[in-house]
């Protein structure tokens, strides 16, 4: 598909056309019917689109797209500033063929290959019902979100640290010195945003992904957020399907690990420090069996992605402030930031083979040792990685990894809880498993 955008300065669009017949009758509180015949003129005539190089499903559904952006323009919530006399018609216009232009050449070059996953009649059904209805300025809703998009390409330790300011019209970015790190601990580590931790060993493999989610977008100030629902197990998956799949208890994968540190420490004489590193990863992945609520199993070959604290949090910046110049009121806007906390937890292979031999439960492997069958505990210790997956850089301690968070990345801000809006500190979040004690309703 060639592209073909809306081509005019605003200042090009016909004085007398069409589109401003639509904006006078809505301004005077008339319900509009618009023919798709109409539709298109404005299209091809007014706004100089060459609808013969688009794609034929995309040409059928921009008649509904301009009517629907037509209808939703922000700016018709001025409307008591125009009559008021403190906007002048001018100015509003000037704003709606603006608005106008900008949203049509989104739907072209954005919007269009998203359009496609919807069922086609579906998509012309909703919007038909916008138009068939007609539009009435008196009716319009308060629109708390904005219908624009701000993409900002920085680097990982600038994401926290910028601040919005405006000037007339414009919306400034500035960079503020980024928060302090506090001390942060491997619990804490494991826990945090975009960080990665493999656990390999001969008979034992588990990954945990910190793969929470955020919602961003502009609201008005004093605009509650949206309301949402988080399912808490969001994904259950088979990690290889042509491999078998085992399930286990929480209490049998525990005994291995109880065992497993144990002849770490008095065969392999590995350090407090070793010790004290593989037996956390073990506990936290222990813990998200219990969490995910699974009747405490998890099976082999298999991953499942949950909403771990079962929480979901936010935080704003103010990006404009309200005043009353020029050409009247002029709503605060702010920056908002809705984050899903999630873990993928993963189990690749737990392939061990009980000592029926043994009085207590225990295991051949791990009892070769022990007995001085085999004798290289080096092939015993395990092999961690940790990787940030913002930045895709994997490293091989906990130490260097924590370096890198501290040194290429901004400090996280404090998350509110939108149900009690107490303010949380990152560090206290990730240390009790994203989990709040929430007083709200």
């Amino acid at each position: 598909m060639e592209e073909a955008t809306v081509a005019p300065r605003t200042s090009d669009i016909p004085k007398n056309g069409l589109l401003r017949k639509c904006f006078l009758s809505l301004v005077d509180r008339k319900i509009l019917y618009l023919e798709i015949e109409e539709l298109n003129t404005i299209l091809n005539n007014e706004l100089m689109m060459n609808t013969k190089n688009l794609d034929s499903d995309l040409t059928d559904v921009l008649p509904y797209i301009l009517c629907y952006y037509i209808k939703h323009w922000p700016g018709w919530q001025r409307s008591k500033e125009y009559f008021s006399g403190k906007l002048h018609f001018k100015d509003w216009y000037d704003k709606f063929k603006q608005y106008i232009v900008l949203k049509m050449n989104y739907a072209i070059r954005n919007a269009y290959p998203a359009a496609m996953k919807m069922e086609s009649e579906e998509m012309k059904a909703k919007l038909e019902k916008c138009i068939t209805r007609g539009s009435q300025t008196d009716y319009l809703s308060t629109k708390g979100t904005s219908p624009c998009s701000i993409v900002i390409n920085c680097s990982s330790n600038a994401v926290n640290t910028l601040v919005f300011t405006d000037s007339e019209d414009n919306i400034v970015i500035k960079k503020h010195p980024p928060l302090k790190w506090p001390d942060i601990h491997l619990r804490d580590l494991v826990n945090w945003p975009y960080v990665t931790v493999k656990f390999i060993s001969p008979e034992f493999s588990f990954e945990r992904k910190n793969c929470g989610t955020f919602q961003r977008y502009l609201a008005f100030a004093n605009m509650q957020f949206p309301s949402f629902k988080q399912d808490y197990i969001e994904e259950v998956s088979i990690i290889d399907e042509n491999s078998p799949r085992f399930c286990y208890t929480a209490k049998l994968l525990g005994k291995y690990v109880t065992e497993y540190i144990n002849v770490l420490e008095t065969v392999g004489e590995a350090t407090r420090a070793e010790i004290n590193i593989i037996a956390i990863l073990f506990d936290e992945f222990l813990k998200d069996i219990e969490e995910m609520g699974m009747n405490n199993t998890m099976a082999s070959n298999s991953s499942v992605v949950f909403n771990i604290g079962r929480n979901h949090y936010s935080r704003t910046k103010k990006i404009t402030k309200g005043n009353t110049a020029m050409t009247g009121m002029k709503a605060e806007v702010n920056y908002c930031e809705m984050f899903i906390p999630k873990m993928a937890t993963s189990l690749f292979y737990f392939t061990p083979f009980q000592d029926t031999k043994a009085n207590d439960v225990s295991f051949v492997y791990l009892n070769e040792f022990k007995n001085n069958v085999r004798t290289d505990v080096q092939e015993l210790f395990p092999k961690v990685n940790y990787k940030c997956e913002f930045c895709n850089i994997q490293h091989t301690t906990p130490m260097n990894m924590l370096a890198h968070l501290t040194q290429m990345h901004s400090m996280e801000p404090n998350f509110i809880c939108p149900k009690c809006t107490k303010p949380l500190r990152v560090p206290n979040l990730v240390h009790s498993r994203w989990k709040h004690e929430c007083t709200g309703k």
